[in-house]
């Protein structure tokens, strides 16, 4: 069963995947390809995040710690790349690799409709953004809890990570700095791993959710008719 959940960590990828159908983008091999390497690096990043999160969930301060240590992942790697990238690192010929990309829009979304903004309204919105999500975390703090909470929990710690990692893109460059490149596909970088793992943990959560709920539900009919 837990292996089966793992395939919630490609529902980002999945969901590309209908973007690039939509706007027929399947072009050739190297598509498919590329789609099946972002997949793959989604679950490995996903099952690997869990089982360091199982170790070190209990100790003390793990929420903060593990924050601090996921932006310390994505800025460090900015920094050397930024510092000594000259030219591509060239990964699989015409389908990955790590080459600086300057991402002025700053959004997925954003580039998706092309829509830009302001600088200072990119930093207000992200602001805005990073409070929302600890508003949110709040709320199921209160709302959620019992065996499945720690899906929920790391979660948020994800998405604020990725929320801050792109706060400081904006601050210390101007732009978010991408680098890992599919080509004709997309460009990203760590921190965009960190939200597709995020969606497919919330998944994970409502999933053994509902099936706790239905479990719980046939054991009360149950025992009513043992009555």
């Amino acid at each position: 069963m837990k292996r089966k959940l793992y395939l919630c960590f490609m529902i980002m990828p999945v969901l590309y995947t209908i973007m690039m159908l939509n706007n027929r983008r399947f072009g050739s091999i190297n598509n498919v390809l590329a789609i099946v390497i972002y997949a793959l690096i989604c679950l490995i990043l996903g099952i690997s995040i869990m089982k360091f999160y199982e170790m070190f969930c209990n100790k003390k301060y793990y929420t903060h710690i593990a924050i601090i240590l996921l932006i310390f992942i994505d800025m460090g790697i900015k920094i050397i790349i930024y510092s000594i990238l000259n030219r591509p690192i060239i990964l699989f010929r015409d389908i990955l690799e790590v080459s600086i990309s300057k991402n002025i829009n700053q959004n997925a979304l954003l580039n998706y409709f092309n829509i830009s903004y302001s600088f200072w309204i990119i930093i207000i919105i992200k602001i805005l953004f990073a409070m929302l999500i600890i508003v949110t975390y709040k709320y199921f703090i209160k709302r959620s809890g019992g065996e499945f909470f720690s899906y929920i929990n790391l979660a948020f710690i994800l998405f604020f990570s990725a929320s801050f990692c792109s706060l400081l893109d904006s601050i210390c460059y101007g732009y978010t700095l991408d680098y890992i490149l599919f080509v004709d596909f997309m460009c990203c970088d760590i921190k965009d791993f960190y939200v597709d793992v995020g969606v497919g943990l919330f998944l994970i959560y409502y999933y053994k959710q509902n099936l706790c709920a239905v479990n719980t539900s046939k054991e009360i009919r149950e025992n009513e008719n043992n009555l």
